[in-house]
């Protein structure tokens, strides 16, 4: 009976000397700052990312970084940050070469009736008053610059009007109503590359 005892009282002494000497656990990590929170940059640009975590004594552990379009731009292990470019130009770098900034616009000429042929084009400004830029004049200025080609890929600058004006045309070369729509295109009305009509 001694022995169960005093393994019993051996026992308590090793708990009692654990419970005293139990240190406090590492600090929880209440906030993650990763500055700059953002930027600008062009095709082939780099720039370091940089986290802080809160409070200082926080054990964080390991940062992964991980880019949200890596087609477009990649993060190593240090948070160093390299600009590809667009989307457009990662999915064919020499179609959408400098398309970088700006909305890519792809166009689909459609014809009805007994149209033989058109010509369309995109110019900058408002061009829908007909009492300032007449019929004649539009028709003239889309023959002279316009496209005749079924499908065309404009590069316009976000943020900046255009007027969008095309004409069909007749066998007998008697062109119908001009179109025109004025149009100012922004990034946050943009589809993501994976949209794209190829």
């Amino acid at each position: 009976m001694k022995r169960i005892s005093g393994i019993a009282l051996a026992s308590l002494a090793a708990l009692a000397v654990f419970s005293c000497t139990k240190s406090p656990g590492p600090a929880a990590v209440e906030k993650i700052t990763v500055t700059p929170d953002e930027v600008s940059m062009k095709t082939g640009e780099t720039m370091f990312l940089e986290c802080l975590v809160t409070p200082p004594d926080a054990t964080a552990g390991k940062i992964f970084w991980k880019s949200s379009s890596p087609r477009t731009v990649t993060v190593n292990d240090l948070g160093k940050i390299s600009a590809l470019g667009t989307e457009m130009e990662a999915l064919d770098p020499e179609a959408f070469a400098g398309a970088s900034g700006k909305a890519v616009l792809p166009v689909k000429a459609v014809t009805t009736g007994n149209a033989t042929g058109y010509y369309y084009d995109i110019f900058k400004g408002d061009y829908t008053d007909t009492s300032v830029i007449t019929d004649d004049i539009a028709i003239s200025s889309v023959r002279f610059t316009g496209k005749t080609s079924p499908a065309y890929v404009y590069f316009i600058n976000y943020d900046e009007l255009n007027t969008f004006m095309g004409v069909a045309v007749d066998a007998g070369g008697n062109f119908g109503p001009v179109w025109r729509e004025a149009v100012t295109l922004t990034p946050e009305g943009a589809s993501p590359a994976s949209e794209y009509p190829f």
